[in-house]
Order: structure tokens, then sequence, then C-alpha cells
């Protein structure tokens, strides 16, 4: 299983989800202390990792700002206890991945309150050359817009795909045009 996303489903498939999770924020955490001080570090993990309370030991332990992005693979099954949860972590911004997939709804924007949301890459691609994903992220963007949730456009691969995105008022973006993931040593100069 080469691909990440394989690697995270097989491994809660296995009931190992959490472990996993935990793993790969405690490597992120540590890469990044190759990073500038005031360069936040997002962390993805699933709801069930929030709730694991050693989730919370992970994050006490990086003297940084930490954004934590909640995957959109699990369905919540209790809202109330993932609210409770994210109320306990150390003061970070945390946001909805995904956006348009997955268990990534609307119900997790309406009931978790993100400081963001990531419009997921189908939603981005070829957004440019199409009416129906720029009037669907039209109306997200203006339902975010009074909920105050920043939103961010993932996957993005093309410069008419970041215009497009730009004329419809997502202000924030990711993707390969805009660079390749690198490790967190070379950054630094960015």
């Amino acid at each position: 299983m080469s691909r990440p996303r394989g690697a995270f489903r097989e491994a809660a498939r296995l009931g190992l989800g959490a472990e996993l999770d935990l793993l790969a924020a405690q490597t992120i955490l540590e890469s990044a202390r190759a990073l500038p001080d005031e360069r936040t570090v997002t962390v993805n993990v699933s709801p069930a990792t929030i709730l694991d309370s050693r989730f919370a030991v992970v994050l006490a332990a990086a003297d940084r700002d930490i954004s934590i992005e909640i995957t959109e693979h699990d369905r919540v099954e209790d809202y109330r206890a993932l609210v409770r949860a994210l109320a306990r972590l150390p003061s970070h911004s945390f946001g909805v991945d995904d956006v348009g997939s997955g268990y990534a709804s609307m119900q997790h924007i309406l009931r978790l309150e993100p400081s963001y949301v990531k419009l997921d890459r189908a939603l981005v691609t070829a957004i440019d050359h199409d009416p129906s994903k720029q009037a669907l992220v039209r109306g997200l963007l203006g339902f975010l817009a009074e909920t105050g949730t920043d939103v961010v456009a993932e996957g993005i691969e093309t410069g008419d795909e970041a215009r497009a995105l730009g004329d419809l008022g997502v202000g924030y973006g990711q993707g390969y045009f805009f660079g390749r993931p690198a490790p967190a040593a070379e950054l630094i100069s960015t």
C-alpha cells in the first residue's frame, strides 16, 4: 500500500487508526522543529483520535501553534463528545478537511463551528470550466462567510483553477500549482 490514504484506511479497518494518527502527528511535530517557531503546523486526525486522551498529550508537547484538521474518513457518532474533546485541547485552530467528500458534511460545519474548511479537490479540479462546481462553491462561500469560516481550496493544479477560485472569492489555496510537498527542513527558506 504505497499511498498514505490507503495506509490510514487499512489502519482504521484493523482498529489501529488512532495509533497511526498519533504516530503521524508526533512525526509531523518533530519534523516541524526545523521550522521557525512562528510557523503554524497542521495535523490531520480522525474524530476518534481527537477523542483519544493521548492526542492532547501529543499536542501539549509541541511548542508552537497547531492547526487540527478533522479528516473525512470517519463518521462522527457523537458530536457533543467531539466538541467537548476539542474544547479540552490546548487552544489551537481547527478545520474540517475535504469538505465535499466522505463524512465531511455540512453537519461537521454546523455542529463543530470550525475556523476554516478545506474544499475537497473533487470540487476544485477543472472548476475553471465547470459552471455547476462554480455554483456549488459560490453557495458554500456565501454560507461560510455568514458563519465567519475561512475557506481553503485544496488540490489546485493549474493557474486557471487558481484564478477561477480567486474570482469566486476563495481566499486560500494549496496544491501542486503552488508547490510540491517537501520535508520541513527544505521549507525553512520559503
